[in-house]
């Protein structure tokens, strides 16, 4: 039986050390494969000619003429171990198969296809080297095989890493596979079903680091795969899926391929979830023919830097792909669109954060009935040319665009054109370089309870043609020369008595739509309004005091109370009436602003004037008791009263015989005779408003001191009684 020499445990460290040096974020840093079969390896093999098995019977001979350990069973499967095996066709073949076997620490190099294995079930090619090979693992009509921990470098001349045709639940995993021009793919499958690959490196292949086509249920997890980046047939992609049902691609780093990061093409029901997709020459993410398709949680960027900004590059873009979700994704930098959803019907665009595109946020071009809600979309810069918009509606119906925040947008917030039946409903659009939300060439749209501020042109602008749009229930303020504009015919500004909200309206009358068409708005209201309040008096010390302000807006942030200028702090508010709290003041009279402020954080402002008054006395913290002394004790009581102005003096009627501190504390002014003294104690506030009680004070007649020879005379004499009255009782009885 042949053994490696040298620790397998070393060869396995240094295969998962090439890995760790593929960086995480930028491929470049390092784009060769270090590969564990230079002069410096630790392992060393028995050379060995060619292995061609042809069932299990020849496989069950062979292990026993070459001393493989193992049985063939489950348990201990056959070890094809130690070897490096002289070029030929194909250095291991082995088919018809079912027997366990594990194919372990072998050197294959330059051969056609250097493990080939077919109608096989139950193998395991496990930390193996290959070089020179036009396939290092070829598998066809296989089931249960799995590939671990193999190194893979592959010539100009070659296909392949590893390539299945009809393998059924086989996995691929901690592989690290290098290309070179003119090569395939690192792991290149068609007609398989149930394959996972984990966690495999795959770089600098000419067409695709991964290809699936006629597959069913493919998980792709945890791999990096990097510039793969020739000038092969169709899309030059990281991960490209063909014409099969079922996938799962999740946590792979995909970094700098061509064409696309990821390509799905005629595939239903995949699932593509936080996976790190970085600049990729064309898109990110493209998805055509497929549907039922989800795509969540993703962080795409710089998409489409391998062609010219009047491209088509975009971090995810769908094409005849009905029914996708993109839920959650992050986007940064995309070249055009960071998502663009063209014919594709019944879309669900939602919680995404799209930031900083050369064209559009999200573009949807000839599709019906598409979802896209609760988006964050900033900066989409146009620097492609024409309009850019966070969100751009071309020739698309049914659109319900609902509760998405749009800021800083370089034409407009959103563009809807030649689309009819949709809706665009509480959505926040503010910043944008011209309009909040441009309307042309539709009709049919409900447009209401979106807050649209601080644009350069009008916040809502209606153009030609458009007819038989309801606008109302929006707030509608501080943007551009106008705030709405409609060039339109026929749309109606206001819908069963409501109308909308905007900055610059009097409060009072109709509102009058700035443009050719001059429709009104019966039933407007202001944005924000701040009324005015009466001067507003209170007794000091008293609680429960407010001002109170007719005040409203349909979209507030907070109020504020200066009082003299000082900020009382920034109280959440409601829209409605403002009752604020002005407890707490000392006697004066102050200047009283409140200012109230819009969600967009404009302001309106109103002034007041508040007094506070003192004009009552003194109240007692305790009530004033009456007094009794023993003879010849001192006085001292602490008298208790209080003024919210505070406590000017304390004051008594009787100075000649008593005195009283500032603090209250009353006490005697000379020796008390005793008998009844009557003081009346006065206090009074700092407003000389005062308060008197009167008290009585008595002091007591000493107590004489006892005699005690009057004590004995008196204990004797009754004692005498006694003595006497039980004589005569005794008397009494001797005579009866």
């Amino acid at each position: 039986m042949k053994h490696v020499k040298l620790s397998l445990f070393i060869m396995m460290i240094t295969v998962l050390l090439v890995s760790a040096f593929v960086p995480l974020t930028n491929s470049m840093t390092s784009n060769e494969l270090v590969h564990p079969t230079s002069p410096t390896s630790v392992l060393s093999y028995e050379s060995h000619d060619y292995f061609y098995i042809v069932s299990d019977t020849e496989l069950a001979a062979v292990a026993v003429a070459e001393s493989w350990e193992g049985d063939g069973s489950p348990e201990t499967p056959f070890l094809i171990q130690g070897y490096e095996i002289n070029p030929m066709i194909e250095d291991i073949h082995i088919e018809n198969t079912s027997l366990y076997f594990k194919i372990l620490d072998c050197n294959i190099t330059g051969a056609l296809g250097g493990i080939s294995l077919e109608n096989v079930t139950n193998g395991v090619i496990q930390n193996c080297l290959f070089s020179d090979n036009q396939y290092g693992i070829f598998l066809r009509n296989v089931t249960g095989i799995d590939v671990i921990r193999c190194s893979m470098l592959v010539p100009d001349w070659g296909d392949s890493g590893v390539h299945m045709d009809t393998a059924i639940d086989c996995s691929i995993q901690n592989c690290v596979m290098q290309g070179a021009t003119d090569t395939d793919a690192g792991i290149y499958g068609e007609y398989c079903e149930g394959i996972t690959l984990f966690n495999n490196t795959i770089f600098e292949f000419d067409n695709h680091g991964i290809f699936f086509g006629g597959s069913y249920d493919i998980d792709i997890l945890n791999n990096t795969i990097y510039l793969n980046e020739g000038a092969g047939m169709g899309p030059t992609c990281g991960i490209y899926l063909i014409e099969g049902e079922l996938a799962y691609i999740a946590g792979n780093n995909i970094t700098e391929n061509a064409n696309n990061g990821i390509t799905i093409s005629n595939v239903d029901n995949v699932t593509i979830s936080e996976n790190y997709i970085y600049h990729n020459y064309i898109h990110g993410v493209y998805v055509e023919g497929s549907d039922f398709c989800v795509i969540q949680d993703n962080y795409i960027a710089y998409s489409g830097e391998g062609i010219t900004v009047t491209g088509t590059g975009c971090g995810i873009s769908t094409f005849f792909a009905d029914y996708c979700q993109i839920i959650g994704n992050e986007f940064w930098w995309n070249i055009m669109n960071h998502i663009t959803v063209a014919f594709s019907d019944f879309c669900h665009i939602s919680n995404n954060f799209l930031n900083e595109s050369m064209n559009h946020g999200i573009e949807l071009l000839i599709t019906n009935n598409a979802t896209v809600e609760e988006n964050e979309i900033y900066r989409s810069y146009g620097e492609s040319g024409g309009s850019a918009c966070g969100i751009f509606v071309e020739e698309s119906y049914d659109t319900a665009l609902i509760h998405n925040t749009l800021r800083y947008n370089s034409e407009n917030g959103i563009t809807i054109q030649n689309s009819d039946d949709g809706k665009a409903i509480g959505n926040t659009i503010y910043d944008s370089e011209y309009n909040g939300l441009a309307v042309s060439s539709a009709t049919g749209w409900i447009i209401s309870h979106n807050v649209i501020y601080d644009n350069g042109g009008p916040g809502i602008y209606m153009g030609v043609p458009t007819q038989d749009n309801i606008l109302y229930y929006n707030d509608i303020g501080w943007s551009g020369e106008f705030l709405v504009a409609d060039e339109g015919f026929g749309n109606f500004w206001n819908y069963t008595g409501v109308g909308n909200w905007y900055s610059d309206y009097s409060g009072t009358g109709t509102y009058t739509i700035s443009g050719a068409s001059a429709e009104i708005d019966y039933y407007p209201s202001m944005s924000l309004y701040c009324g005015a309040t009466s001067p507003s008096q209170y007794e000091v010390g008293t609680t429960g005091n407010a001002m109170t302000w007719n005040s409203s807006a349909l979209n507030p942030g907070t109020y504020e109370l200066l009082i003299d200028g000082v900020s009382q702090g920034n109280v959440t508010w409601d829209g409605g009436e403002i009752a604020a709290d002005v407890d707490g003041l000392p006697v004066g009279v102050y200047n009283v602003t409140l200012i109230v402020y819009h969600v967009s954080g404009h302001w309106l402002a109103n002034e007041s004037t508040l007094t506070v008054v003192d004009t009552l006395a003194p109240t007692w913290t305790v009530t004033p008791a009456d007094q009794i002394l023993d003879y010849n004790t001192p006085l001292s009581y602490q008298l208790q009263a209080s003024d919210p102005s505070g406590i000017a003096s304390w004051a008594i009627d009787d100075t000649t015989n008593f005195t009283i501190s500032s603090t209250g504390l009353l006490t005697n002014a000379t020796f008390l005779v005793p008998g009844i003294y009557y003081v009346e104690i006065t206090v009074t506030d700092v407003y000389s408003h005062s308060v008197s009680v009167t008290i009585m004070i008595t002091v007591n007649e000493p107590v004489p001191p006892s005699d005690p020879t009057m004590l004995m005379l008196a204990v004797g004499g009754i004692g005498a009684v006694v003595i006497i009255a039980l004589a005569v009782i005794v008397l009494k009885k001797k005579g009866s």
